[in-house]
C-alpha cells in the first residue's frame, strides 16, 4: 500500500519538477470543493434557521406548561446554535482578512531562476504593471 501511495504522489510531482505540467485541474477541483462547501454551509444555515423558527412557533402554540418549558429549552438551544454558527463564520472571515488568505481573484506564482510567469491564463499583477500567468516560461 505504501508503494502505491508513493507511486501516486510521484506521478503528480514529477511533471511539476519538469515544469511541463499545468496544474489547472487542481485549481478546478479545489474551486469545485469550495463551491460545494459553500452550498453545504448555506443549506445548513437555512435548516438551522427553519428549525429555530419552527421551535419558536411550537413554543408559542404550547398549552401545557410542562411542554412549554421543554420547547423553551429548544428555542434557547436553537438560538445558541445559530449564534455559534454565525460567530464561527465571523471568526473565520476575520482570520482570513488578517492573514490575507481570502480569495482575492488574483494569483501569483514563484518561478525558478531563468523563468518568468507567463503563458496561458495571463493576468496583471497588482501594482507592478507586469503580466503573469499560470505557468513558468523561459526568459
Amino acid at each position: 500500500m505504501k508503494k502505491f501511495i508513493v507511486a501516486l504522489m510521484s506521478s503528480f510531482a514529477l511533471p511539476a519538477l519538469a515544469l511541463a505540467q499545468d496544474f489547472g485541474y487542481v485549481d478546478t477541483a479545489v474551486s469545485k470543493f469550495q463551491q460545494y462547501l459553500l452550498w453545504a454551509v448555506s443549506i445548513l444555515m437555512i435548516a438551522m434557521t427553519v428549525w429555530f423558527l419552527w421551535s419558536v412557533f411550537r413554543f408559542i402554540a404550547a398549552k401545557d406548561p410542562k411542554v412549554a418549558e421543554e420547547r423553551k429549552h429548544q428555542v434557547i438551544n436553537g438560538l445558541i446554535g445559530l449564534f455559534l454558527a454565525v460567530a464561527v463564520w465571523g471568526i473565520i472571515r476575520i482570520a482570513q482578512r488578517v492573514t490575507g488568505t481570502q480569495n482575492s481573484g488574483t494569483q501569483s506564482i514563484v518561478c525558478p531562476p531563468g523563468y518568468k510567469p507567463g503563458g496561458a491564463g495571463g493576468f496583471s499583477l497588482p501594482g507592478t504593471g507586469s503580466t503573469g500567468g499560470s505557468v513558468c516560461v523561459p526568459i
